[in-house]
């Protein structure tokens, strides 16, 4: 669950990397669009739609993905915690064992 944790974590990184450098190409266009001075061609404006709607989902693709990782990390987590916690209790209880027997 941790490596797939960390492996969830690295594709949101890589998924939101590829958001920004959409968002990017469409802010791109769309500073190309109002600078040039000339009136935007319909091909232009779905570029930077499509671009700016791309960003969006890849954006929420890298949040969905996120999530699912801090799920799984604080599950593993939880884990080794429940793991410490019985180690300590059975620790005590050999420990208890132990001294009974040395004074019994």
């Amino acid at each position: 669950a941790a490596d797939r944790s960390e492996e969830l974590h690295t594709r949101a990184r890589f998924v939101l990397s590829r958001a920004r450098k959409a968002m990017v190409a469409a802010t791109a266009a769309k500073a190309k669009r109002l600078g040039g001075g000339a009136k935007a061609s319909m091909a232009e404006v779905a570029e930077t739609v499509r671009l700016e709607q791309r960003a969006s989902k890849l954006r929420e693709e890298a949040l969905r993905l996120k999530a699912e990782a801090d799920e799984l990390a604080a599950q593993v987590e939880g884990a080794i915690r429940d793991r410490r916690t019985r180690r300590a209790r059975d620790k005590s209880a050999a420990e208890a064992a132990d001294e009974a027997t040395a004074h019994g």
